[in-house]
């Protein structure tokens, strides 16, 4: 007899997916904003805008567009996003179990007894823990719910999400003389990494086997751009594309100061 699957999901993968489809918005209307500028330049006529002072702004606004570097706190707020995810299930798998609080507290130097102490002393821990310090997440995870996570996902995938997250909050992105610069396709497929682990991650919770299906955020993100398919700034977009970037030689002198992730 077949085991009976269990698709409903917890409250913190509700949480992980809605906070993953505001990156996504996010990126949206970062792409918009940056063909926007285009079209207004192009139509300043027709719209009324006279050049001088107005002019230098859309200058200025075309010389910078080499060095946008909003996809990097995007990039940063993902990992964000999944350390969120461990905070949320842990706390609502064990809130109304004593015995896991027990074991999430223990060992501990003092022996705790008494109720109050232990569920102290737990709020204490999860408030403090470091959660994208994925080998101690994995051990919680062992102890409370008998799952190893890191076996649920290509572990290096996740460990290349991570350093560079922390290359780029605690050195700004550097690596020497260059700096990393988070683009379109590399914020991605970090997102359907990070997206299926935590699927899978909360599947298995449910069901003790892994998941064969994941969700794709480039048709997501395809999707939503696609409401906007009869707009002007979108017919830019799809002339230029962000596929372009595959065949962008980055090995032109222009590109040498930056790491493309």
């Amino acid at each position: 007899m077949n085991k009976k699957i269990n698709y409903r999901v917890s409250k913190a993968l509700n949480r992980f997916r809605h906070e993953l489809d505001e990156i996504i918005e996010s990126m949206v209307s970062i792409v918009f904003y940056k063909y926007e500028n285009d079209i207004l330049q192009q139509n300043a006529t027709k719209l009324g805008i006279k050049y001088n002072k107005n002019d230098e702004i859309f200058q200025y606004l075309n010389s910078h567009k080499g060095n946008n570097y909003f996809y990097n706190l995007l990039y940063v707020n993902l990992v964000s996003v999944l350390e969120m995810y461990f905070f949320d299930i842990i706390f609502e798998n064990t809130k109304n179990d004593i015995y896991k609080i027990e074991k999430f507290v223990q060992p501990t130097k003092k022996v705790l007894t008494d109720e109050h102490d232990i569920i102290e002393k737990a709020n204490n821990k999860i408030t403090r823990f470091i959660f994208h310090r994925i080998d101690n997440v994995n051990e919680e995870f062992i102890k409370l719910f008998d799952i190893n996570i890191i076996e649920l996902t290509n572990y290096d995938d996740i460990k290349k999400i991570i350093l560079v997250r922390h290359k780029l909050v605690h050195q700004a992105g550097r690596i020497g003389e260059k700096k990393i610069k988070v683009t379109e396709i590399g914020l991605i497929n970090s997102i359907n990494k990070i997206s299926s682990w935590i699927e899978n991650i909360d599947y298995y919770l449910r069901n003790k086997t892994p998941k064969k299906r994941f969700r794709n955020y480039w048709y997501q993100y395809e999707k939503m751009m696609n409401r906007f398919q009869d707009s002007e700034i979108y017919k830019l977009y799809k002339d230029d594309k962000i596929y372009s970037l595959y065949n962008t030689n980055y090995n032109n002198t222009k590109y040498r100061k930056h790491i493309y992730i």
